[in-house]
């Protein structure tokens, strides 16, 4: 990981990044299940921002969705970006799971996510 790479990271005070192509449906759903909150395709700035599939981690105090909205337009805007995508990339799903099993993470997706219909029953 590069210097600019830790910067970014530590501006938002995000402790790991991931970042997917497309995490299988299941997958997704599995991870939108335990996220402390998710941002997807039906958010105005999501759509504009996210092209990939992210996990960001967060081990101390979790961000507010405006100051991951600040990250995704920094991102975009930043001449760095494809590299740091490049350099955060994961190349094996099975890597994720030790890094999220005790921490808490945002999943980001430029799909939308099912939402959770309540049954009034």
């Amino acid at each position: 990981m590069s210097s600019q790479d830790h910067y970014i990271q530590a501006k938002f005070g995000i402790d790991e990044i991931f970042i997917h192509e497309e995490f299988t449906n299941t997958l997704l759903e599995k991870l939108k299940q335990r996220a402390a909150f998710s941002l997807d395709g039906e958010d105005n700035v999501v759509q504009k921002y996210a092209m990939h599939d992210m996990i960001l981690i967060f081990r101390n105090e979790l961000p507010s969705p405006s100051l991951i909205y600040r990250f995704l337009k920094f991102l975009d805007q930043d001449v760095g970006k494809a590299n740091f995508i490049k350099s955060n990339i994961l190349c094996d799903e099975n890597e994720l799971f030790p890094s999220i099993k005790i921490k808490n993470y945002i999943l980001i997706t430029p799909r939308i996510l099912l939402k959770e219909m309540n049954n009034p029953c």
